[in-house]
C-alpha cells in the first residue's frame, strides 16, 4: 500500500487501530502494510515440496480457454475474452518491473469476477 492509502486507513480505522511504529517491521515496512504474510516451511515438510515448473504459454492458454468456456458456454464469443486474456498474462510477464511468475490462473479466475459484475450491472 502507497503511503497515502495507509494514511486513509488509519483516520478510518479500518484495522489499523495500532501505530505502525508499534508494530512488527520487515525491513523498514511495517507488517501490517503487506497483503500476506510468507512463513519458512518446516523442515519436516521439505521432503514433500515440490517445483512443478510453470505452465508453457500453450498449456495455459488452453486452461485459459476451458475456464472461460465453463464460465460462459456459447453465450460470449469465449475465444475473443480467452485471446483478451492469454495476452493479458503475456503481457503482464513481459514488463521489466514484473517478475514472470507474477501471474497465474488465479489472476484468470479473478477477472472472470469483475468480468461477471459489469455483465450484472
Amino acid at each position: 500500500l502507497d503511503a497515502a492509502a495507509v494514511q486513509r486507513l488509519d483516520s478510518q480505522g479500518l484495522g489499523y487501530h495500532v501505530a505502525s511504529d508499534h508494530t512488527e517491521h520487515f525491513g523498514g515496512v511495517p507488517l501490517r502494510q503487506l497483503v500476506y504474510r510468507v512463513n519458512a516451511m518446516p523442515a519436516a515438510l521439505r521432503l514433500y515440496a515440490w517445483d512443478f515448473g510453470k505452465l508453457s504459454e500453450e498449456s495455459e492458454a488452453a486452461y485459459i480457454r476451458q475456464i472461460v468456456l465453463k464460465r460462459y458456454g456459447r453465450r460470449l464469443k469465449s475465444l475473443d475474452l480467452s485471446t483478451v486474456l492469454v495476452e493479458a498474462q503475456r503481457w503482464m510477464r513481459s514488463h521489466s518491473d514484473r517478475v514472470p511468475w507474477s501471474v497465474s490462473l488465479r489472476d484468470v479466475e479473478r477477472a472472470m469476477l469483475a468480468f461477471d459484475w459489469f455483465l450484472s450491472h
